[in-house]
C-alpha cells in the first residue's frame, strides 16, 4: 500500500461550488462542504476529476459520515448534543431545538463557554461562504453566553449583521437568571412625556385616564442588602432578561407613596410597561398611572415589592410587651416633650396612649439584638411645626437610643418609612435615600 497525504488545496478550473467545499472543510464544516461538493459534481456532469480531487471528496465524506453520526446519537446533556449538531452545521436545527426547549439554555450556554473554538471558526466560515442566517445568530449568541447580550448586540452592529429579528432571537434565548437575586426595586417618580421608541421594550398603548410616568430605579434589594450602586450584571443582560430579573413579568405593579404634612403616607398603583437600561446597569422603568398623582405636589416614591417594606404584620402593639419595659419606653419618650414645653397629657394618660400605638422590631444599630421603632405622625403627638412623621427608637430593654423629637435632631433628614433589611426611607429635600435607621 502506498500512504499519501491528502490535503484541502484548491484544484484548478473548478466551479464555485467546489471551491465553497474546500473554504467549508478547512473550517471542519465537513457535512455541508459535502453538500458543496456533490453540487459541484452534478455542475461537471460526466467529467472526470483528478486523482487529488477524488481523494479531497472521499476525505470530505469520510469526516462528514463521523459528524452527522455523532449528530445522531442520543445525549444525555443536552448542551453537547446541540454541540454536535452545531459541528456538523446543522445551525438551523440547533436553533430551533434551543427556541422549542429554553430550559436548555443553561447546559448550552455551558457548552458554548467550554467549548467556543468548536463554533466560533465554524460560524464564521458558514457566515461566509454560504451567509446562513442561523451561524449569524449562532455567532450572536456565542458571544452573549461569554460576554452578555450588549457585548453580543455591539458585535452584529460592528459586523453590521443587527436585524430587529436577530435582537428578538437574542432577548428571547436570554433566559438565564441573574446571579444578583433581586426582590424589590425602589426609584423615585417623575412624569415623562418624551418619545417612547427611547424605551428598551414596546411599552403599549396607555390606558384612558392615565399618564405616563418615569421611575428612576435608586436601589434593588437582593439577598445580601439593598444595592445602592449598578449592578454591572444588569448592563450585560438584555432588556428582557432584566424585566424578569426585577420580577416585572409575573407583576408589574408598583407602588408609588408619599409623606404628607402631618406624617401620613399616601399612595397609588402604577403599572410598569417598559425599561431602559445603560451599560453600567442604571435602571429606569417606564409606568402608566392615574393623572391625580401629579397633583400631590411632593416628590413620589415607588416600589415593586411590598414585602421589601415594613408591614402591618411586623408591627406589634406596644400594649404585648412587657409593663416595665413599656412604662420605661413611654417615660422617656414623655421626658423628651417636657423639654419641649408644656405637655397636654398626664404621665399616666400618656402611657396609657402609648400602650394603643404599634411598634417595629428591627435592628437599628446593628449589634445583632432586637430593637423597637416606633413611628410617630401628628395625631399621635403634635408638637407644632415640625416636619411628619417624626421616630422613636428604643433598645429591648426599653431605653430610649434615638428620637427625631429632640431639638439637635431635628434634621434636613425627613422619615418615610421602614424597609426590610434593617434601613430606613428617608427624605432630603426633594430627593429620597434608603440609609440606616440611625442616622
Amino acid at each position: 500500500f502506498e500512504l499519501r497525504q491528502v490535503t484541502l488545496n484548491e484544484a484548478v478550473d473548478m466551479p464555485a461550488a467546489y471551491r465553497r467545499a474546500i473554504e467549508l472543510a478547512g473550517a471542519g464544516l465537513w457535512s455541508p462542504a459535502l453538500q458543496e461538493f456533490q453540487r459541484a459534481r452534478q455542475e461537471l456532469g460526466g467529467r472526470s476529476l483528478a486523482l487529488s480531487v477524488e481523494e479531497q471528496y472521499g476525505l470530505i465524506a469520510a469526516h462528514a459520515r463521523i459528524t452527522s453520526e455523532r449528530a445522531k446519537q442520543p445525549q444525555t446533556d443536552s448542551g453537547i448534543r446541540i454541540l454536535l449538531l452545531l459541528i456538523d452545521g446543522q445551525w438551523q436545527t440547533a436553533l430551533q431545538q434551543l427556541r422549542d426547549t429554553p430550559a436548555i439554555t443553561g447546559k448550552v450556554a455551558a457548552a458554548l463557554q467550554r467549548y467556543p473554538y468548536f463554533v466560533q471558526p465554524r460560524a464564521i466560515a458558514a457566515v461566509k461562504v454560504s451567509n446562513t442566517e442561523e451561524a449569524v445568530v449562532w455567532g450572536a449568541l456565542l458571544e452573549m453566553y461569554q460576554n452578555g447580550y450588549r457585548a453580543a448586540r455591539e458585535g452584529l452592529a460592528q459586523r453590521q449583521q443587527e436585524t430587529a429579528q436577530r435582537l428578538a432571537i437574542l432577548q428571547e434565548l436570554d433566559v438565564l437568571p441573574l446571579t444578583a437575586r433581586v426582590t424589590a426595586l425602589f426609584g423615585e417618580v417623575s412624569p415623562w412625556n418624551g418619545n417612547l421608541e427611547v424605551w428598551d421594550l414596546p411599552p403599549g398603548s396607555l390606558p384612558p385616564g392615565e399618564t405616563w410616568y418615569e421611575v428612576e430605579v435608586m436601589a434593588l434589594q437582593t439577598a445580601e442588602d439593598w444595592q445602592l450602586e449598578p449592578i454591572a450584571e444588569l448592563g450585560r443582560r438584555s432588556p428582557k432578561a432584566v424585566w424578569r430579573g426585577l420580577g416585572l413579568d409575573n407583576n408589574g405593579a408598583l407602588a408609588a407613596t408619599t409623606v404628607d404634612a402631618d406624617g401620613f403616607a399616601r399612595g397609588a398603583l402604577l403599572q410598569a410597561r417598559s425599561l431602559q437600561v445603560d451599560g453600567a446597569g442604571r435602571v429606569r422603568v417606564l409606568a402608566t398611572g392615574s393623572r391625580d398623582l401629579l397633583d400631590s405636589g411632593t416628590p413620589l416614591a415607588a416600589y415593586s415589592n411590598s414585602l421589601a417594606f415594613n408591614t402591618a404584620n411586623e408591627r406589634v402593639g406596644a400594649f404585648s410587651l412587657p409593663e416595665p419595659i413599656r412604662r420605661q419606653m413611654a417615660d422617656a419618650l414623655y421626658r423628651d416633650l417636657q423639654a419641649l414645653g408644656d405637655v397636654s397629657l398626664s404621665r399616666e394618660a400618656f402611657a396609657d396612649q402609648f400602650q394603643r400605638w404599634n411598634l417595629s422590631q428591627t435592628d437599628a444599630n446593628g449589634d445583632g439584638r432586637p430593637d423597637w421603632l416606633l413611628e410617630i405622625d401628628r395625631l399621635k403627638i403634635d408638637v407644632g411645626d415640625r416636619p411628619y412623621p417624626a421616630i422613636a427608637v428604643f433598645d429591648g430593654t426599653g431605653t430610649l437610643l434615638y428620637s427625631d423629637l429632640r431639638p439637635e435632631n431635628q434634621t434636613s433628614r425627613r422619615w418615610v418609612t421602614l424597609l426590610a433589611g434593617n434601613r430606613a426611607l428617608v427624605r432630603e429635600g426633594d430627593r429620597y435615600r434608603i440609609q440606616p435607621i440611625l442616622p
